[in-house]
């Protein structure tokens, strides 16, 4: 029984630091930081930029999207937009060629056969004219200041990359956006410290990000991988910063039902996972980055065994009849209960009650890592994939 309580206990000390101290000890030590690398200059700074975006049947939000691009703050003159059209075959074409004909600085490239998102990116990011490059989705749209609020920070010759600020617009009370909105709170937060502290952002949210064009390594096309975050590391290994800004604010509406956000999140899951393969090597460089890596992404991809290994140890150490591990267990188990009561029975019904659906939401991100994983074992043959229902 020793060795089970030895590694019940470290399990539960791993998942705690990584949902709960790991973040307070970053919110402690940001607040005593005196120079924060992620302070806005307060210079005049507006270079030419390109937007590239890679779509495929974005009919729905592709004219919204380029509309709140036009309309923003930033000067058209010193905007080019590449948009990668991935075999689409609703309106999306259509529209592209219409804001084309409209806007000549919109440069539309229709692909025949179906290339994935990440290939899209190979092709247009060398084709970019400019240094300062912004990567963004088909169904995130810009707020007035967006352009401007994520390219002043790269007046700074030691900024790699800048992540945007996403704001979700929920669309019900009843689906899995609440708890959702939380969880993307709590990553906004840790990653805005990790950029303030150390400019070590761990990745961006993938919806809207700037980088530097000479620092993109080409992503590899064999395997589904998640982009943004398999760029953005690599701008951090060439010892470049990366940061959270506040203030580039973008929005997005998309369906998040239980069984599309489960499935969306496998898909990420299984593509960061990927990442941690790929990125091994800077676990040994014991090191900032390597700190930010292990505590921030590399436990949260280890949380479904961790937690595995809670559940079932405590369940076994209960039959010692000790008070704390059969308290411990009949949280456990009443807490999957729970979850299960609220999936199976009160979703359905479009019943909510706030403390199951999050408690709803742990397990299931936790179930589609695990997932993920599987996935990531049996090998994955490409990185194409169908987009997310949009609003």
């Amino acid at each position: 029984m020793l060795a089970i309580k030895i590694i019940f206990w470290i399990s539960a000390i791993l998942l705690i630091y990584n949902y709960l101290l790991y973040p307070l000890t970053l919110f402690i030590i940001n607040h005593f930081t005196k120079n924060p690398k992620c302070l806005k200059p307060n210079v005049e700074f507006s270079p030419n930029i390109s937007i590239i975006i890679a779509a495929h049947n974005e009919g729905l939000v592709i004219a919204d999207k380029l509309e709140s691009i036009i309309d923003g703050d930033y000067p058209l003159d010193k905007l080019e937009i590449l948009i990668g059209s991935d075999c689409s075959t609703d309106n999306t074409n259509v529209i592209l060629s219409e804001w084309a004909e409209k806007y000549p600085f919109i440069k539309p490239y229709f692909f025949t056969e179906r290339q994935g998102k990440i290939s899209i990116l190979n092709k247009l990011i060398p084709k970019a004219n400019n240094e300062i490059l912004i990567l963004t989705d088909a169904n995130i749209i810009f707020s007035k200041k967006t352009i401007s609020e994520l390219v002043i920070y790269f007046s700074n010759p030691k900024i790699g990359f800048v992540d945007s600020r996403i704001i979700n617009i929920i669309n019900s009370q009843d689906d899995i956006s609440i708890p959702e909105q939380r969880y993307i709170s709590l990553e906004s937060k840790i990653k805005q410290y990790e950029g303030c502290i150390w400019g070590t952002a761990m990745g961006s949210f993938g919806g809207c990000y700037a980088i530097r064009k000479q620092l993109f390594v080409p992503i590899p096309e064999d395997k589904l991988i998640m982009d943004d975050l398999y760029i953005c590391m690599n701008i951090l290994k060439s010892k470049y910063m990366g940061i959270y800004a506040n203030d580039a604010i973008v929005y997005e509406k998309a369906v998040t039902l239980i069984n599309t956000e489960y499935r969306r999140k496998i898909r990420i899951a299984a593509g960061a996972i990927q990442n941690l393969f790929i990125f091994t090597p800077i676990l040994l460089k014991f090191n900032i980055l390597s700190f930010c890596f292990f505590s921030h992404k590399v436990l949260r991809w280890m949380g479904p065994f961790l937690l595995i290994i809670i559940i079932l140890f405590s369940i076994i150490l209960a039959t010692t009849g000790h008070w704390l591990y059969i308290l411990l267990a009949s949280i456990f188990i009443l807490s999957i209960l729970i979850s299960l009561i609220d999936r199976f029975i009160l979703y359905p019904r479009n019943k909510t009650v706030k403390i199951f659906r999050f408690i709803t939401h742990f397990y299931l991100a936790n179930l589609a890592t695990f997932i993920g994983w599987i996935r990531v074992m049996k090998g994955t043959k490409n990185s194409i994939w169908t987009p997310t229902p949009r609003a």
